[in-house]
């Protein structure tokens, strides 16, 4: 048992950053030269656990840095499911807008809602959350609109703030109660 040989064990999450691989067959084939790193050794066992997608960055937590919660971004629909839609993002993460995100209204079905859009199209989205850990970014329609309105106001405000045009302001309203 001295002389055994270590075997190496590559799990197919192991593979790659952002590709869900089921099975590992379907990316490699025997006696492919594959580059990869120790990410676990346990020498009673003769066991050694090696991975490909540590040789490069982690895209989720560049993903993460780029991208906070409440930031915007264009992606890509890849899929839809009964839940929702899965959006590629930048770097290749894919994200979810979960169908209670999806419309701008309540109250609108999700087979309404999801109607408007098919695999492939460009979309906008706010980003809700990201799990690095978990490898899941939740994405929102919904909230994009309404950062998008809010933005809009907000320029409207800080564009017509200084000129005396006979906007009524709710500070004005109290001045006058004020000095009553």
């Amino acid at each position: 048992l001295h002389d055994a040989l270590p075997i190496c064990f590559l799990h197919a999450d192991d593979i790659s950053w952002t590709k869900k691989i089921k099975h590992p067959g379907s990316e490699l084939t025997v006696g492919q030269e594959i580059e990869a790193v120790v990410i676990e050794c346990n020498p009673e066992e003769h066991k050694i656990k090696i991975g490909m997608k540590q040789i490069s960055a982690n895209p989720w937590k560049e993903f993460a840095e780029q991208y906070k919660p409440g930031s915007t971004l264009e992606g890509e629909i890849t899929s839809i499911t009964e839940f929702g839609l899965f959006v590629k993002a930048p770097n290749g993460i894919e994200g979810l807008v979960n169908k209670a995100n999806l419309s701008e209204e309540k109250d609108v079905p999700f087979e309404e809602a999801i109607a408007k859009y098919k695999v492939g199209d460009k979309i906008n989205v706010f980003v809700v959350d990201v799990n690095t850990e978990k490898e899941k970014v939740a994405f929102s329609v919904r909230e994009y609109k309404r950062k998008q309105q809010r933005d809009e106001i907000s320029q409207y405000m800080s564009s017509n703030g200084d000129d005396d045009d006979g906007a009524y302001t709710l500070g004005d309203l109290l001045n006058t109660k004020k000095n009553d």
